[in-house]
């Protein structure tokens, strides 16, 4: 990535950070709460001190922008660019608009129904990726335990062992709703996704729906 390229991504930050005060607060109710969101766009309007990598393999090279992961420490980004110099903030945790405008543009609407899978592991890749590090689960034997050594370096503290036996309570409450991704046509021919992601960074199992049409 050149250096123009890094300048522009942070002053596409600058711009959003002070136009856009909701980018500075957690996400709307609507949505799950991310990992340190309401950080993000301040520290990347400097870039100098973040990895940046293009998204290469896969399905990328089929999209007509150039995809984008910042990253610095264990928060991230995600941003498509394309050859007008327009920047657009899919992971943006405070509206869809970017979002909706990628989905204009990479024509993503006719993904649908025969590449729904790839569709849902370009969701996760993008639009979810404020999460924290989201992967598909598709049931819950794909749910990641805890290993006995994580386990040590929480220690034996009564609230973090509460904690960690409410975590498993909750994961038993639900493990028999965990399904493969699933769609749904609607009648003016819209698209209903449904699936169900685990985050890395926050354990937590989330059920998602997106709508599409």
């Amino acid at each position: 990535m050149t250096d123009d390229v890094k300048r522009q991504i942070a002053e596409f930050f600058g711009v959003k950070y002070r136009l856009f005060p909701e980018v500075s607060l957690p996400s709307p109710v609507s949505l799950p709460r991310g990992w340190f969101e309401e950080v993000r766009a301040g520290m990347f309007r400097v870039t100098t001190s973040s990895s940046v990598s293009l998204q290469t393999g896969e399905f990328w090279p089929e999209l007509s922008g150039k995809v984008y992961v910042v990253s610095n420490g264990q928060l991230s980004v995600v941003l498509a660019r394309y050859n007008d110099g327009t920047i657009l903030w899919l992971d943006d945790h405070s509206k869809d608009a970017d979002f909706q405008s990628f989905v204009r543009s990479e024509r993503l609407l006719e993904w649908l129904p025969h590449r729904m899978d790839r569709l849902v592991h370009l969701l996760i890749k993008t639009r979810l990726n404020f999460l924290g590090r989201p992967q598909l689960v598709s049931s819950a034997m794909e749910v990641p335990e805890l290993l006995e050594s994580q386990k040590a370096l929480l220690g034996e503290d009564e609230e973090v062992q509460r904690f960690l036996l409410e975590q498993e309570k909750r994961l038993a409450g639900i493990s028999d709703q965990i399904r493969p991704p699933s769609l749904i046509t609607d009648q003016e021919g819209g698209f209903d996704v449904s699936f169900y992601v685990w985050t890395k960074i926050l354990g937590k199992v989330i059920s998602v729906r997106c709508f599409f049409g």
